[in-house]
């Protein structure tokens, strides 16, 4: 049996072993080096967008319905008002289309059509003739600015395709207009616009975006305010290009090219004019209050009520002798936002011109009266119709007297303040401690008063003898027209009423102030319903009034910056009618709003002989106003001989008259470890008494431990609920 030999395979030929690792290495090499690569061209191609936006841009301070009203230098001492689209004119977005990238909307970040084109007429001509750099490729240049080669070229191209991939076209477009130079210091075609126009980006006319459109090609070359001639030759090209592109006719082409610029002349180191400098005094308070630089800033200035204040002022100020400027303040009552803020008449005044009457502290006179009467109010002390003393008052070193030098006795509370009595007001002062009463006026908003020394608060403040401004003033009257709740004025529109408001008075105390101050009618505006009250300085230095109604507060102040007397300086018959002048012209044609809504008061019986709540022996009474919830001291000056035969008093304790004595907390300073305190009250014997702190009640009892205060000064009263009679101690929590 034959047996066939095993069939021989080929032998395999073998690789040696260093091959192998050769060809591995190789691979391993090729794949690290393109993914360098790869890494390389991404890290290039990354444009850096965070560049186009500005250190800090200009800062355009606007009106509440957005019209400019100031606009400041950005960095580097650059003008640039970035603005969405919308607010662009139609022929700045497609002009810049038709003339820089006419492909714009259909290429994705490289135009490679143009740059086919390019390239053969730079290889045909042997030099650099056209760049084909699309509107992305631009603005890439703008955020990361090189020299031009080719090597900067490719990298502006990588950048252009990063963008198109995480940006839109309109993204694109808008950033662009915004940072195109547009000669000088003017960077984006707003700024632009307003220099050279002095308006809107979105007002252009064709003729004046066609001068725009032509300027970044060579900004200062074809700046208009330096080189009118070669500005109207390139104007004349980009018009051509909008007919070529179809946007306009040839026609129309060639009749926009026979324009004038219309560029406002700007002379050599002057400021640019075309950008607004309106309201520079209030556009600076405006700043003073930490608005961030930069970007548009809405303030809360109604242009209409600022001309309104304006014409007021000047229109009383020329009918006065001796009285050179004035100021004037009008806020919203429920959102605290300032409408109006005059702080000068003159600007250019030498020396004063730019001193802001309105922010700057002056004596008030006796414009702070009524927040005096409101916390003897809430310290339960009187009523509208509780009578005080008008007759002459001796301290040492002091003898204040009344305004008209006459005395009228026994007056009420309520004429006391509409006629401005200045005894009356210091012996309230005195009764609710001036310590105390200096504590609520700051409380109020009235920040300048801390600058006095805590040892020089006196009987004198009911007087004027510390100092406020305008504005603060203002803003406290309005507090009182929201029903006691303080918080600072608004400059700045945030699209909501502040938050942090602090409750000084009770509502019925407010609300019982004002009725007060309504009593007398405006002179000049009697028709309309407002509560008012006028100040006049000591020396006749300065007039003020402040004037309110439910919706508005309206404050004025006359006199002269250098602080220079004149006898015309009466609040009553100089700062009076520019008040009711102001109303007339804002409620003109209109019904006129009502005073702040009652609130907090309820009907009590009061005697007739002393105006305070009737106790049993009280034979003539009448029904009055109280605040509710404050228990006001009865009627100790009627002995029981007066009463009525057939009158059947409620007996009262045998110990009613006798006064409550507070036992803790002691007068004086207690530390707190936070923000607060813990201390004790408690009064002699064992009867439950009324507590209240700085006018607000806290309960009714004997004895309570950890009762938690804030720091400042606060007034602590315990009120005999039988009797109607307190005592009161002052602590200060640091």
């Amino acid at each position: 049996m034959h047996v066939a030999p095993p069939s021989r395979q080929p032998e395999q030929r073998r690789w040696p072993a260093w091959t192998a690792r050769l060809v591995r290495f190789a691979i391993i090499g090729a794949v690290l080096t393109g993914g360098w690569s790869v890494l390389a061209l991404r890290r290039a191609g990354r444009c850096d967008e965070g560049r186009l936006q500005p250190d800090r841009a200009s800062t355009v301070y606007t009106d509440r319905y957005g019209v400019p009203l100031r606009i400041d230098l950005g960095a580097d001492d650059q003008w640039q008002i970035p603005v969405p689209l919308t607010r662009l004119s139609p022929w700045l977005i497609h002009g810049f289309v038709a003339v820089e990238d006419q492909r714009f909307w259909t290429h994705h970040g490289v135009d490679w059509l143009a740059v086919a084109r390019a390239a053969r007429s730079n290889l045909t001509s042997g030099r650099v003739v056209s760049g084909a750099s699309t509107l992305e490729m631009q603005l890439a240049r703008l955020a990361q600015p090189e020299g031009r080669s080719w090597p900067a070229k490719a990298r502006q191209a990588l950048r252009a395709l990063d963008l198109e991939s995480r940006h839109s076209k309109e993204w694109t477009l808008e950033h662009y207009l915004n940072q195109v130079p547009c000669g000088g210091n003017l960077v984006g075609v707003e700024a632009a616009s307003r220099a050279y126009f002095g308006k809107a980006a979105d007002e252009l006319s064709l003729a004046e975006a066609a001068l725009l459109i032509g300027l970044p090609q060579r900004p200062s070359t074809y700046r208009p305010d330096r080189y009118p001639e070669l500005a109207l030759q390139r104007r004349r090209r980009v018009l051509e290009r909008l007919a070529e592109a179809g946007l306009i006719s040839p026609e129309r082409a060639q009749a926009t090219a026979k324009l004038p610029l219309g560029v406002i002349p700007i002379p050599a180191g002057a400021p640019r004019p075309g950008l607004p400098q309106h309201e520079p005094l209030f556009c600076n308070a405006v700043a003073a209050t930490g608005a961030e630089p930069g970007g548009t800033v809405v303030t809360t200035l109604d242009r209409q009520w600022q001309e309104i204040a304006l014409t007021s002022l000047r229109n009383q100020v020329r009918k006065l002798p001796g009285v050179c400027d004035g100021a004037a303040v009008i806020i919203e009552n429920e959102t605290g936002a300032v409408r109006a803020l005059v702080g000068t008449l003159d600007l250019l005044a030498p020396g004063t011109g730019w001193v802001n009457a309105a922010c700057r502290p002056r004596s008030p006179g006796s414009a702070l009266k009524p927040f005096i009467v409101a916390t003897a109010i809430d310290a339960g002390l009187v009523l509208p119709e509780t009578l005080v003393a008008d007759t002459p008052l001796i301290y040492p070193g002091y003898r204040p007297e009344n305004f008209d030098g006459h005395y009228r006795g026994l007056v009420t509370v309520r004429e006391a303040l509409s006629r401005s009595l200045n005894t009356p007001a210091i012996r309230l002062l005195q009764a609710v401690g001036a310590d105390y009463a200096h504590a609520c006026l700051l409380r109020c908003g009235l920040r300048n008063l801390s600058r006095r020394p805590a040892a020089d608060v006196s009987l004198s403040l009911a007087l004027g003898s510390g100092e406020v401004t305008l504005l603060e003033l203002t803003n406290a009257y309005a507090g009182l027209a929201r029903g006691g709740l303080f918080f600072p004025p608004r400059l700045v529109e945030t699209g909501a009423a502040e938050t942090r408001a602090v409750p000084v008075f009770s509502p019925g105390a407010a609300t019982l102030v004002i009725e007060m101050l309504a009593d007398r009618p405006l002179p000049g505006a009697s028709r309309l319903p407002l509560a008012w009250k006028t100040g006049t300085s000591n020396g006749c230095r300065d007039a003020w009034c402040v004037g309110l109604n439910r919706d508005l507060t309206i404050g004025v102040w006359l006199g002269n910056k250098s602080g220079r007397p004149a006898a015309s300086l009466v609040g009553a018959s100089a700062a009076a009618p520019v008040v009711g002048d102001i109303l007339s012209r804002i409620y003109a044609g209109v019904a006129a709003a009502p005073l702040p809504t009652p609130r907090g008061t309820s009907p009590t019986t009061v005697c007739r002989a002393s105006g305070l709540p009737a106790g049993p022996a009280c034979a003539h009474t009448q029904i009055s106003l109280s605040v509710t919830g404050v228990p006001a001291r009865l009627c100790q000056h009627c002995p029981r001989s007066t009463a009525q035969p057939n009158a059947s008093p409620t007996p009262r304790p045998p110990d009613a008259a006798e006064r409550p004595r507070i036992l803790l907390p002691r007068p004086g300073t207690y530390l707190a470890e936070g923000d607060t305190v813990r201390l004790t009250f408690s009064a002699a014997g064992q009867e439950p008494l009324l507590w209240f702190v700085d006018g607000e009640f806290i309960g009714q009892f004997a004895g309570r431990d950890a009762v938690e205060l804030r720091r400042g000064i606060h007034r602590v009263q315990g009120v005999r609920p039988a009797a109607g009679n307190a005592d009161r101690v002052t602590v200060r929590v640091d």
